[in-house]
Parts: structure tokens; sequence; C-alpha cells
């Protein structure tokens, strides 16, 4: 488990804080896992999966400047820096990347309008897709207001390892 915070920081054997505007502690990161992994005998992570876009839902119709700065700090911008620790990790076979969003798909007309903090998320994960085949980087949405059920089919889809790549989960 990795939270969001100013700087590296191990809280337990499994959970860490990090600030996500330094690539230094995606690396650190990554290697605290692969030592972890290789002391206790234990095979590389399956999969990373990101749900920071989640901590930053808003309810507000109404949007400013700030907000959708941090919520792409939080979201977007810190995806190249995950990429890139993993790839620095150097796993024989990478975990798969999960994307998870919330309101930034309209699969039906029940649906609110999308919540635009998220579509760059969308944007890159297409790309990180595209060009780190490797890591079968899979998008998801939740619901604007996400429900336990929604965490259940999620975790689901993860163990299952589909091959689907987007995925709209209500």
């Amino acid at each position: 488990l990795v939270s969001p915070g100013s700087g590296f920081r191990k809280i337990a054997e499994s959970e860490f804080e990090i600030n996500p505007s330094e690539g230094e502690d995606l690396d650190r990161l990554f290697k605290e896992a692969a030592c972890g992994e290789a002391a206790r005998g234990t095979a590389a992570p399956t999969a990373v999966v990101h749900l920071w876009s989640l901590d930053n839902r808003s309810d507000a119709v109404e949007y400013d400047a700030e907000k959708l700065m941090h919520t792409q700090v939080l979201g977007s911008e810190c995806v190249p820096g995950v990429v890139r620790a993993i790839a620095a990790a150097n796993w024989e076979s990478p975990p798969r990347l999960w994307l998870v969003t919330a309101g930034a798909m309209m699969p039906d007309s029940r649906d609110v309008l999308p919540r635009i903090e998220n579509a760059t998320m969308w944007g890159i994960g297409s790309t990180v897709a595209r060009e780190h085949a490797e890591l079968r980087t899979t998008l998801v949405d939740l619901s604007s207001a996400p429900e336990s059920r929604e965490a259940r089919a999620l975790a689901l889809q993860i163990r299952a390892g589909g091959k689907e790549d987007r995925l709209a989960l209500r």
C-alpha cells in the first residue's frame, strides 16, 4: 500500500508513503519492494494498481484550476514515473499496470457527465499501453461515486488477469 505524502517513508513492512512529485521516491519504493521480495523469497508483484485518482474525486459541479492541477499531480503526472520505476526494477516478468479512475467514462446514458480531471489519466494510460506492451496496462473506470461492490469487482478483475484493457465497472 502506497499513499501520497511529503516524502519517502516506510510505515510498515508493506506500507509506504511517497512524494508523488519526486521520481527518486518511486525508484526507492520499487527497490524496497524488490529487496523485500528477495529477503522473503517471494516473487515479484503481479500487479501495480494506481488508485490515487479516486482520492481526488470531487462532488463539485464547478472546477477551479488549483484543484485540477493538484488532481493531475496525483493522477496522470505520476504515471510516467511509475512506469520508469517498474522498468528500473528489472523484474523478469513485470507487473500488470492498472490505472483506476471514477466517473471518467459514460458507458450508458444514466451516468452523469464525465469527470474532466480523469481525461488525462486515460490519455497517458493509452500511451503507456502502446509504448510499454509488457505492462499490459488496463484502464478501469468506476462510477462517479464508487461503491464497495465496484471495489470487489475490481479486485476480481485484477485476480482473474483477463485480456480486457479498458473496463467500466458499475
